[in-house]
């Protein structure tokens, strides 16, 4: 566990802005192949209501102050408490000041109008992928700095680089400025739960479904001011992840000078950014890491197995919208290649297997999927092909050779300008070539040869072998096959004459090799 404990959740953060991956995309309107979610209670208008009048509070308000607490954990294990002041004015302004509770780490961020700043009053605290030494030399002087224009910016998920033990906020605080949050595409619906009193006022309690009941929130929205003066949230995983946020004290209305929002880092002060989440891909050319694991469906998946095909291994959680938005795409491939040689193999190593199945059933997907959540599948994703300790995000996409090397990896997905099948494409095409170099090698040693071929008990010489082997190489280029199809690698030999053979079985040519053949033919065959 690292110092910050929130670093080291990996649960694919939706964060909005960079326009990439799950935790980047905005989630466009109609998207889907089919609907977003299915709703897992019926919505009610009144309690609907309520919800889409805290958000007009926040719409509409000029500023807005709360003072609040924070915490979060999975299962019963405890991941920070937080106490943070929140101050905005619109258009485009806010400042919160946060601390740990149980570090006593404190953080300011100002959005001055069009740029966030964070810095740390007391020193940048020690974060696991920072070197130490450089930490010591920097700690006094760190600030970080992202873009923020109206409308464009998400506050949510600032509150985590704040270094603070929080995760992100429970509400999109950005909402006050015109941010649309990602996850209303995905809103299932809402009802109410009754009402409840919170230091003397009545509120009215409602729950929010989203993404079919993946990410449940529930607000005590205060009957004088319609803000919440409570939040939860749970999000459902193989360890579900809960949050909570009381707000002590909501104002609307108050004066705010500009000076409140204004910060600007001094000429000595030093940009810290976080490590790039590409830098963490496997780079082309390298050997993709082997894993053998649970497969939905039943059975195991082990991709040194799928030596030969074209493989496409998507990382990626029922709770990522943008996971969502490829998942009809991923299904397109693999419908129109996989009688070709494509392998689309997903991978899902934080939602519960029934959570998995349920979603997968709905968008009826037929390729196979990786439900396993053990600590092994977790390193895979986490360590092996992800390599920035702590950090990563999902969709991660990775296509793999027939020879078992990363073409190329990815996060997100593009529905405009998406390559992804001219690749699929390109890589069949040079298994093609591969079969038809281990087809015209195979021949090679055949023809000359003392390899015999028994058809129908009739032994045959070398070159009823070789007509044999063009006979069915014909039939196999037609398609995109792999030379696994094709050809076999053993070492039997006739019973009669003791000599390498070849035989046609259950319609199928099967072609045992000599111990002689062996070494060559595996360099053709990717074994």
């Amino acid at each position: 566990m690292a110092v910050i404990r929130f670093f080291v959740l990996v649960i694919g953060l939706i964060m909005i802005g960079w326009g990439l991956v799950g935790f980047v995309v905005a989630v466009p309107a109609g998207a889907m192949a089919v609907p977003v979610s299915t709703p897992v209670f019926e919505d009610e208008p009144e309690a609907h209501a309520l919800y889409d009048r805290m958000l007009d509070v926040f719409k509409t308000s000029e500023t807005l102050f709360l003072d609040g607490e924070y915490s979060w954990g999975i299962g019963d294990i405890d991941l920070g408490k937080a106490r943070f002041r929140l101050w905005m004015k619109k258009p485009n302004f806010a400042r919160m000041e946060a601390v740990s509770l149980d570090l006593g780490t404190e953080a300011n961020l100002i959005l001055d109008g069009d740029t966030t700043w964070i810095y740390w009053p007391k020193g940048l605290p020690h974060l696991s992928n920072v070197d130490p030494v450089w930490h010591d030399e920097i700690k006094d002087v760190a600030f970080r700095r992202f873009y923020s224009p109206p409308g464009y910016h998400s506050l949510l998920h600032r509150t985590s680089d704040m270094f603070v033990d929080m995760s992100n906020s429970i509400f999109e605080f950005s909402t006050f400025h015109g941010y649309t949050d990602v996850f209303l595409k995905s809103l299932d619906g809402v009802r109410g739960l009754g009402t409840e009193e919170i230091e003397g006022q009545v509120c009215d309690v409602i729950e929010v479904s989203f993404l079919s009941g993946q990410r449940v929130k529930k607000y005590w929205l205060s009957r004088e001011h319609h803000l919440p003066l409570k939040l939860e949230q749970v999000v459902h995983a193989n360890n579900d992840i809960t949050y909570e946020e009381n707000w002590s004290y909501v104002s609307i209305g108050d004066e705010m000078s500009d000076e409140l929002f204004s910060w600007k880092p001094g000429e000595d002060w030093i940009e810290f950014r976080d490590p790039v989440l590409e830098d963490g891909i496997l780079k082309a050319g390298a050997e993709a890491p082997d894993f053998d694991l649970d497969l939905l469906e039943g059975g195991r998946f082990k991709l040194s197995a799928q030596r030969g095909k074209a493989v496409w291994l998507v990382f990626w959680r029922v709770g990522c919208p943008p996971c969502r938005v490829e998942m009809p795409h991923l299904e397109d491939m693999h419908r129109k290649y996989r009688k070709k040689g494509l392998v689309v193999i997903g991978f899902d190593c934080v939602d519960k297997p029934e959570i998995i199945k349920e979603f997968l059933d709905q968008y009826d997907t037929s390729y196979p999927t990786i439900a396993d959540g053990s600590d092994e599948a977790n390193a895979i994703f986490n360590k092996k092909y992800q390599r920035i300790s702590g950090l990563s995000a999902v969709p991660l996409n990775y296509f793999i050779d027939g020879e078992g090397r990363v073409v190329k990896g990815w996060y997100g997905f593009k529905e405009k300008g998406d390559d992804s099948e001219e690749m699929i494409k390109k890589m069949l095409e040079e298994n093609r070539t591969r079969l038809e170099e281990a087809v015209d090698h195979l021949l090679g040693f055949v023809e000359g040869s003392d390899c015999v071929f028994i058809r129908n008990g009739k032994e045959n010489g070398p070159e009823a072998a070789a007509k044999h082997i063009k006979r069915k190489a014909k039939h196999f280029r037609k398609e995109i096959w792999t030379p696994e199809d094709f050809i076999r690698l053993s070492a039997t030999k006739s019973e009669r004459s003791g000599k390498p053979y070849m035989v046609r079985v259950a319609g199928r040519a099967e072609i045992p090799c000599a111990e002689w053949l062996i070494e060559e033919l595996t360099a053709y065959c990717g074994r």
